[in-house]
């Protein structure tokens, strides 16, 4: 695994994420960590998701988890969506057998805080995320 030299985070349409998720992380060769956002409308909540996927990351490049452990994993829970196995709102980040549940788990804490802090209801930034599925469909 190589070194993380840069974070860039970029803040993209919804239907340009590369499957249903409203942030996303790549590793590039260059040591370059590529943040997507689907763009919620106000910075503090595209940077509470950005935030969010940079510790993901962090933590799960301690542990020796790629991108790539993560992407296979996931793009396998979109089956399991289309297959009627889990929810359309299901994260698959606390899936049970998520090879990445507790960094996802307190991603998401962090996320939590960042929105008490700032005010946001976390109920409405929650339909707010899932909002964004329901307009892709």
């Amino acid at each position: 695994m190589g070194d993380l030299k840069k974070i860039v985070i970029e803040i993209i349409p919804h239907k340009d994420q590369r499957y249903e998720t409203c942030g996303d992380w790549q590793l590039d060769e260059q040591g370059v960590m590529q943040v997507k956002v689907s763009d919620f409308g106000l910075e503090i909540e595209n940077f509470m998701v950005a935030i969010h996927e940079v510790v993901e990351l962090i933590l799960l490049r301690h542990r020796g988890i790629t991108d790539k452990d993560i992407d296979k994993f996931d793009f396998e829970f979109e089956e399991r969506v289309k297959r009627g196995e889990a929810g359309r709102n299901d994260e698959p980040g606390f899936a049970s057998d998520s090879p990445y549940i507790q960094e996802h788990t307190l991603a998401t804490a962090v996320e939590l805080q960042m929105c008490s802090l700032a005010k946001i209801n976390w109920n409405e930034y929650s339909a707010k995320i899932e909002g964004l599925f329901d307009e892709s469909e």
